[in-house]
């Protein structure tokens, strides 16, 4: 082991991988005669290190012995040096054998390590499992002895093939940017990101899409480009998995420090400094799932502090984490949109709803896009749509404001639709609450301004079942609440300095104003009271308007939607040739997960199981037989799908991902999971996960199928609703079902469905001959509307379907048709 030299230097007796034989210590000796040097302080000065020899084949790091050595030395804070037969190897090192050794180095695969003697192998694996550390820990610590930082960010950003082993190459897949629909290529994309020009962005993609591939291809990027130009380590290039990110619970607002010092050690500092550029990308927002919440309020705090340092932030996520609108300060909400009111000029509007700044919106105009922007300010203002005739002239003047008195309470506008009728009174109370008002205490009245034009007022007790009445062309409506008491007479008079400002819409009025403030705008006329309904708001976008739209969607992060692969691509990655791919079911090919699953299918065995709507189930199921078989091989654990079956549904059930060694009842399974012995989990921190969270949904789906209590779908819908991480699992459970069935019979009235929900039916409703499916009086709109007729079967001889009071336009709501033919079109109404 170690001893003192001549030099008081401290020698590891391992040349080129071999221990002198002095005769093997005891194992127990070994650890012990460590942490005493390690405990004595003239030790740990300068001059005094520990020293590993390596040679050209790297012989002393394919050795488990020497690895535990050298990772007892960095545990204990003594110094490791490398020596080659050159001198001593450091991060600066560039002749040819320091960079064969560092190459090796950071393709270091410890889960291979050689041992003379098995008893040891077993000994050190159990010393390394009862400390708490990891063989990746044990691996990078290796790692950043010789290699920078930068080569060490792209090591941990390589892709495998769980089937086949093979490093991932990533391919150059189409991307649409969602705020101009220009579709373009990740590698342009990629380029963009490292040149600044995309600073911040939003990669969409469904499952088996690319979204980490094309994430750990921006990592290895970014590292390319730095050692082609001969730049190290003046940009780090971070993947930061966010299901390990959400693992981390002890210090809730340093996340991203904890993650680092567990993949990164004491070098995490280092990374993390104030001077240091980062690229970084965030993999699987969706994974996040029950800590989502916790991630975008940490997210936004460090962007806060930290956002002038990442040239580029990428978010990376299935459409289910995306939900919500994620803003350039990190904190997520529901996207904003807003009718425009007027045009100021090219870059000035007046819109009803406030914009965040630095917030993407795209604008609209009637029947088309009329391109995108950035908010750069918003400025509170109201709108009077009567100008008073002896009103003041445009420009700033003096104004005599009656302030609003302490018993009046205005909540703010909300904007309702004709699906929102009967939950009128539950969205319109919390908002005034909010305000400060009481609606079980307080007279208070409810003011409607409907979409032709009509106001309705209603007292309390409101009847809100009048809404029910209105013609659809009332709707959206635009509503408050307010107090129902009269104004003190007392109200506090002030001078305000008000900017008046005429527009095709009305009067502009800008200055320290609140709703319910009292201003005479004529020299003789009563006041006017300010409503909420005349609030509206002045924003300047960075890019010029052509013409004034009619209104504006906030967008977030630049969104990125991943496309569906072209046969070129797809048979480069599955070695089937185009013509071959082209007479196969798309959903086969058109994913690269899917893709590559379809390369490793056996030629000749059963391809016309290919060839039918049932063709994705049969590869799943492929995947999934072959790396099991694989585990239970290994770990010796002859009933793993049963146990991984309702793990995967509890995990899901429970808004997460990482699998814990307390999840599973054989420990082998997950220490030679966490060693990356079976392809069928990665490790991930302390936790391990399955390869691909397809494959974790499949197995869900499986379990939940074989309950003795398996819901109703209904009860599914509802729960997936709850809970979006089980959407996938639900989508495997359609597509189990009605695989093998001639008939289905789907019942989802009254459930509340929105567009999102829609998601679980692509390409999931695989029976032959009849579909009913009753989606009556849920909430899909036309973008539900629009992604269910995608996903309903072609090839059925009779579809009945019903979607009366979705919010989806008049005409035919409710059909039944016969033949193909008759079943295209019908989808498409």
């Amino acid at each position: 082991m170690l001893r003192r030299s001549r030099r008081s230097v401290f020698s590891a007796n391992f040349f080129v991988g071999l221990q002198r034989p002095r005769g093997r210590p005891r194992f127990d000796e070994s650890c012990s005669t460590l942490e005493w040097h390690g405990g004595v302080e003239p030790f740990k000065q300068v001059g005094q290190r520990s020293v590993l020899c390596a040679d050209a084949w790297g012989s002393s790091l394919r050795r488990i012995w020497c690895i535990f050595e050298i990772w007892r030395c960095c545990k204990l804070d003594l110094r490791l040096d490398l020596f080659t037969a050159e001198g001593q190897l450091t991060r600066r090192s560039s002749t040819p054998l320091a960079c064969k050794i560092r190459e090796q180095a950071t393709v270091l695969d410890l889960s291979n390590t050689k041992c003379s003697e098995k008893s040891d192998k077993l000994m050190i694996e159990k010393a390394v499992k009862t400390s708490g550390t990891t063989w990746a820990q044990i691996s990078g610590v290796i790692q950043l002895q010789i290699a920078s930082l930068v080569e060490f960010a792209a090591s941990l950003a390589i892709s495998r093939n769980a089937l086949t082993g093979e490093v991932l190459s990533a391919e150059d897949v189409e991307m649409q940017m969602s705020e101009t629909s220009e579709v373009r290529n990740s590698s342009s994309i990629i380029s963009d990101c490292m040149q600044g020009q995309l600073q911040r962005i939003l990669v969409v993609g469904q499952g088996g899409t690319g979204k980490s591939v094309f994430a750990r291809e921006v990592v290895r990027r970014v590292a390319q480009a730095q050692f082609s130009c001969g730049v190290q380590e003046a940009v780090i290039p971070l993947r930061v998995p966010l299901a390990e990110l959400a693992d981390i619970k002890d210090r809730p607002t340093l996340r991203l420090q904890a993650w680092a010092g567990r993949a990164f050690g004491s070098d995490s500092d280092e990374i993390l400094r104030g001077d240091r550029r980062l690229v970084l990308v965030l993999d699987g927002l969706d994974e996040a799932a029950i800590a989502r919440r916790r991630i975008l309020d940490w997210l936004r705090q460090w962007l806060q502090a930290n956002g002038h340092r990442c040239i580029c932030t990428i978010i990376a996520s299935r459409p289910s984490g995306t939900n919500q609108v994620l803003a350039s300060d990190g904190s997520a909400r529901e996207p904003a949109a807003s009718v425009v009111l007027c045009q100021f000029s090219e870059t000035s509007l007046l819109t009803q709803e406030p914009l965040p700044v630095s917030s993407h919106v795209r604008l609209h105009g009637t029947g088309q896009s009329l391109g995108a922007g950035t908010v750069l300010s918003c400025d509170k203002g109201f709108l009077l749509l009567k100008k008073e005739e002896n009103g003041p002239e445009p420009g700033v003047h003096s104004l005599k404001v009656r302030r609003k008195g302490p018993e009046s309470v205005f909540s703010d506008v909300v904007s309702l639709d004709y699906a929102d009728c009967l939950a009128a009174r539950v969205i319109l109370e919390p908002a005034f609450v909010t305000a400060g008002g009481d609606p079980e205490k307080q007279r208070h009245r409810v003011v409607a301004h409907r979409a032709d034009g009509e106001v309705w007022e209603d007292r309390s007790p409101i009847y809100y079942g009048r809404m029910l009445e209105w013609p659809r062309g009332a709707f959206p409506c635009r509503a408050f609440l307010k107090t129902d008491e009269k104004a003190a007479d007392d109200r506090k008079v002030e001078d305000v300095e008000v900017s008046f400002r005429e527009t095709s819409a009305g009067i502009f009025l800008e200055g320290d104003l609140e709703p319910g403030d009292e201003v005479g705008l004529g020299s003789d006329g009563p006041r006017r009271e300010l409503l909420p309904l005349d609030r509206c708001f002045r924003v300047v976008l960075d890019a010029e308007v052509p013409r004034c739209p009619a209104s504006l969607a906030e967008l977030g992060f630049a969104p990125l939607e991943i496309l569906p692969l072209c046969p070129p691509v797809a048979s480069r990655i599955s070695k089937f040739g185009e013509e071959e791919l082209r007479a196969l079911p798309e959903a086969v090919w058109q994913t690269p997960l899917m893709a590559s699953i379809l390369g490793t299918y056996p030629r000749g065995q059963k391809e016309e199981e290919l060839d039918g709507a049932t063709a994705e189930l049969v590869l799943m199921e492929h995947a999934v037989e072959t790396l099991l078989k694989q585990a239970e091989e290994r770990a010796g654990c002859k009933e793993l799908r049963a146990e991984l079956g309702p793990l995967c549904l509890a995990k899901l059930q429970a808004g997460q991902r990482l699998l814990l060694e307390s999840d599973f009842t054989s420990q082998v399974v997950f220490q030679e999971a966490q060693l990356g012995h079976l392809r069928f989990f990665e490790p991930a921190g302390q936790a391990v996960q399955l390869y691909h969270l397809r494959m974790q949904e499949f197995l869900a789906a499986e379990a939940r199928l074989a309950s003795a209590q398996a819901p109703s779908w209904r009860e599914a819908f509802a729960e997936a609703q709850q809970q979006p991480m089980l959407r996938g699992a639900l989508r495997f459970c359609l597509m189990m079902q009605t695989a093998h069935a001639a008939e289905a019979e789907i019942d989802l009235k009254e459930t509340k469905l929105v567009a999102a929900d829609t998601e679980a039916f692509q390409g999931a409703l695989l029976c032959t001959e009849k579909l009913a499916l009753n989606l009556d009086e849920n909430h899909l709109g036309p973008e539900g509307a629009s992604s269910l007729s995608s996903a309903l079967p072609k090839r059925l001889r009779q579809l009945q379907l019903d979607l009366k009071e979705n919010s989806i336009g008049r005409g035919s709501q409710r059909g039944s048709s016969n033949g193909q033919e008759g079943c295209s079109r019908r989808a498409r109404a």
